[in-house]
């Protein structure tokens, strides 16, 4: 289960990838999600962005990298405070360099929730 995480006064032990990417930076966000790839679910309270949505909005990059290469610990069902997933947030992003590889994430670690058409 994902933690809610606020943008202020809290440690950076208890809110690490958040405070990071809060603080852009970048190289602490690439230790926490090689060292605990599941923080990539922790939100932003105010806006309900995951810390990989988050990731994925700033495009590609080192973080992105590390994102992907962790992508099994994602909760890709996770929607956001405006009841968007992560693959909403790569589509709005129109950066095929983000677009293809969280599509290849979900095929490869949530195939039952974009290969699942609707019922007639």
């Amino acid at each position: 289960m994902p933690k809610p995480l606020t943008d202020s006064g809290s440690s950076l032990r208890e809110n690490g990838i958040i405070e990071a990417l809060l603080r852009n930076d970048s190289s602490d966000v690439i230790s926490i999600l090689r060292d605990y790839p599941e923080s990539a679910n922790d939100f932003l309270e105010k806006t309900g962005d995951s810390a990989a949505m988050i990731i994925v909005k700033l495009g590609s990059g080192s973080m992105f990298d590390q994102l992907m290469h962790g992508a099994y610990a994602i909760d890709y069902s996770f929607r956001n405070g405006r009841g968007q997933t992560l693959l909403d947030c790569a589509m709005a992003s129109v950066d095929r360099s983000v677009v293809a590889p969280v599509i290849e994430a979900y095929r490869a670690n949530a195939p039952h929730l974009i290969n699942n058409p609707p019922e007639p």
